[in-house]
Formats: structure tokens, C-alpha cells, sequence
């Protein structure tokens, strides 16, 4: 059983929101997981990166929200996460 814990004073993640309440962004550095699979000497799945954008669009799913998924980096999990009101976006 995977059991991750982020703490948010020691990690690289920075979350984000602008005076626009409309958006929300978070940027990883590293990527909790992927740091943690690596120390494993685990690979990482090949599609890793498209399964993090799934589960964030599913996520959304049926709420005013869409999210970006966007700056991947295989080695580290970097990332920009990006959430933004779907009402806004047009």
C-alpha cells in the first residue's frame, strides 16, 4: 500500500491563487510521488503523465472547474497544475 504524506512546510509544491478567484495553480518542483517512486528504483509508468492529467480532468468533472496539466518533467514530476472556472475560461 502506497501512504504518501506532504508536508506542506518541507515540500516543493507551491500553491497559488491570484486576486482572480476564478484560478488556481500549483506548481511542483517535485512531484511528491514521482520522488517517491524513484526512491523506490521503481520505474515510472510511461504514461504517467497522461494519467495525472486524466485524473485531474476527471476530477473536474461536472463541477465549474477545468483543469491544465502542463510543464511535465519525467525525471522530477515537475508541473504546473492549473484550475480554472470553466465560466471564466470563455
Amino acid at each position: 500500500m502506497l501512504n504518501l504524506r506532504m508536508d506542506r512546510r518541507t515540500s516543493d509544491v507551491t500553491i497559488e491563487r491570484t486576486e482572480n478567484p476564478d484560478e488556481l495553480s500549483i506548481t511542483a518542483r517535485v512531484c511528491p510521488a514521482v520522488e517517491h517512486i524513484r526512491k523506490l528504483s521503481t520505474p515510472l509508468a510511461p504514461n504517467y503523465e497522461w494519467i495525472t492529467s486524466v485524473v485531474h480532468e476527471t476530477i473536474c468533472e461536472d463541477t465549474p472547474w477545468r483543469a491544465e496539466f502542463s510543464n511535465w518533467d519525467p525525471q522530477t514530476g515537475a508541473c504546473i497544475q492549473h484550475f480554472v472556472r470553466k465560466e471564466a475560461a470563455k
